[in-house]
């Protein structure tokens, strides 16, 4: 039943119909790699723990949002393909979260997601 709604996504449709270029992030990137045919899919980062326990849990997260800036700040763009609401809770870090590291500007909203351009503070 989940991979009829997969398959029959208003938002991998529309991502399969327009090429993004550049970096992309997204909620489920499993499924953009697989229904929408993109070769290099990430999740966004995910929603810091202040209640780490180890340094090196610290260290990996803050690595994780830098490698996620230095992604938006490149010169190759970045998208975020985000599906559900953009509120959502979630172990990830959601489109309004993210503004807090870049710029989140809404490309398309679809049914089932959106697309965003992600673009440097």
């Amino acid at each position: 039943r989940s991979t009829a709604r997969w398959h029959n996504s208003d938002t991998i449709a529309w991502v399969r119909k327009n090429r993004l270029k550049g970096y992309l992030f997204s909620s489920s990137p499993q499924t953009v790699y697989i229904l929408a045919g993109y070769d290099m899919v990430q999740f966004t980062p995910v929603v810091p723990d202040h209640s780490v326990i180890t340094h090196a849990d610290s260290i990996d997260e803050d690595k994780e949002i830098s490698d996620f800036i230095a992604a938006v700040e490149s010169k190759e763009g970045a998208y975020l393909i985000w599906f559900g609401a953009v509120d959502r809770k979630s172990k990830l870090l959601n489109p309004i979260q993210l503004c807090e590291f870049c710029e989140v500007k809404l490309i398309k909203q679809l049914k089932d997601g959106f697309v965003f351009a992600l673009y440097p503070k």
